[in-house]
């Protein structure tokens, strides 16, 4: 519940009893812990979120996922060294495991390693929740016309199942269009797509954050005042 109000509701004080709920009723369940720190995270409580998601590892720390999720909270902190460190032993944990090898890919374009971004976007053939970023990647590598292929390649998936609006605002981000990024970041605020939760202290996002209209998407989802969500 704690997941649903925040990712897709967009209910942050909702969200973050929820969490406490849970947790009160069994400290040990690690992927409460874990849950609440990205919530943490998409609000710019960047403190506080790496203590939940260490106390999540702490509790299971053999897990893939949570391993992976401490680098995805260092990344949001901009702590992109820790992130790029933790992505690594998580796919070293589980090599075939496509969320860290995305995760690993966004750190690289974080920190505009290119050419190694699209090979860990590409090393996940399929993995939908990466197409954004290869879009994005293959974009400021130089390559619009394989870009713009991602983008196809979306439309065709899009007939049959559901495809996020963030991607495609990612895609047109690398294209240097922000005002078609925008058009699809205001569908998302329609379909209400997971991964918008985190705009506010996304990179990907940074060449918005002086928009008018970026600013008008973050109000909408309650994250008008997360600290850096927008330029000053």
């Amino acid at each position: 519940l704690g997941s649903a109000r925040a990712h897709y509701l967009w209910e942050w004080r909702a969200a973050e009893q929820s969490f406490r709920e849970a947790i009160g009723l069994n400290p040990q369940y690690a992927l409460a812990h874990a849950y609440y720190a990205l919530m943490l995270s998409a609000t710019g409580r960047h403190d506080r979120a790496r203590d939940a998601i260490a106390r999540a590892q702490q509790l299971d720390p053999l897990s893939p996922i949570l391993t992976a999720l401490v680098g995805w909270v260092a990344f949001y902190a901009r702590r992109l060294d820790d992130a790029i460190h933790q992505y690594r032993i998580a796919i070293e944990m589980e090599p075939n495991f496509p969320v860290a090898h995305s995760f690993l890919g966004f750190a690289y374009l974080a920190t505009d390693r290119v050419p190694e971004a699209v090979k860990e976007f590409r090393s996940i053939p399929g993995f939908r929740t990466g197409l954004g970023g290869l879009g994005n990647a293959l974009a400021r590598a130089g390559e619009p016309r394989e870009a713009r292929a991602v983008l196809a390649d979306m439309d065709t998936l899009a007939k049959g199942s559901y495809v996020s609006s963030f991607s495609r605002a990612m895609i047109h981000l690398g294209l240097g269009e922000p005002d078609a990024a925008l058009d699809a970041m205001e569908r998302g605020l329609d379909d209400r797509a997971y991964t918008m939760s985190y705009i506010a202290v996304h990179p990907v996002c940074d060449p918005l954050r002086r928009e008018p209209r970026f600013h008008s998407v973050l109000e909408r989802m309650g994250l008008g005042d997360v600290p850096g969500a927008r330029a000053t």
